[in-house]
């Protein structure tokens, strides 16, 4: 099970329950231990999401914390969906 804190523009702490066939978001602690502690910026996380930022380049600058056993802390990526506009290169660039 992954704990996902959330802080920044949004605050909450959600959990992910990985088991086979289907995993399972939760909102309430299903009271499974949890085997990967997440705390993400929720801004960071959305950036990942949409592709604009790596899960590494956030891990380095603080924006995402991982904190499990070396193997769980590595899994976390690939665990990680992104959005269907991830690869969409953008026409214009904001800011």
């Amino acid at each position: 099970m992954v704990q996902l804190d959330f802080h920044g523009a949004s605050t909450g702490t959600y959990w992910l329950v990985l088991e086979h066939p289907e995993p399972s978001a939760c909102m309430w602690d299903p009271r499974f231990e949890v085997d990967l502690f997440v705390s993400v910026d929720t801004i960071a996380i959305h950036r990942v999401w949409m592709g604009m930022t790596s899960t590494a380049e956030c891990v380095e600058n603080g924006q995402i914390e991982l904190n499990s056993l070396t193997a769980h802390v590595s899994a976390f990526p690939p665990w990680f969906k992104f959005s269907v506009f991830s690869g969409v290169k953008r026409m214009v660039h904001s800011g």
